[in-house]
């Protein structure tokens, strides 16, 4: 029976773990993850950043509100989001010495958008959809 009980708790942890590593609840929240590629110099698309000690930074939308969250220091990160289909840029700023910023699409249009992360030498973004 104890083995019956592991057995079926392991397949619970799992079949769970998916989503736990694309969504978090914050503030009764559930943000989505925006999975993060970074651009190098040597070829223009690199792979998913997939560990946060080699990772600038990592972003979550929920609803119509995207959360970039800086996780290395950084003097000026720049970011900019932009409409897949029109080309058109919808939010631009650059922030001095940040770790956690919220930006308002509201008055976006629902569709495929794009974020771009950049700072010092580093070029990232992700796409992500409302």
């Amino acid at each position: 029976m104890k083995k019956l009980l592991l057995f079926v708790l392991a397949i619970g942890v799992f079949l769970s773990y998916p989503l736990l590593g694309y969504a978090q609840i914050y503030d009764g929240l559930v943000w989505n993850a925006v999975p993060i590629k970074e651009r190098r110099p040597d070829y223009s698309d690199g792979g998913i950043a997939r560990s946060p000690i080699f990772t600038l930074a990592q972003a979550f939308v929920s609803e119509k509100v995207l959360l970039v969250e800086i996780l290395c220091l950084v003097d000026d990160v720049s970011i900019m989001v932009t409409d897949v289909k029109t080309g058109r840029i919808v939010y631009s700023e650059t922030f001095m010495e940040t770790d956690k910023v919220l930006i308002n699409l509201e008055a976006a249009d629902g569709g495929v958008y794009q974020v771009d992360i950049i700072a010092d030498d580093v070029s990232m973004y992700g796409e992500f959809s409302f």
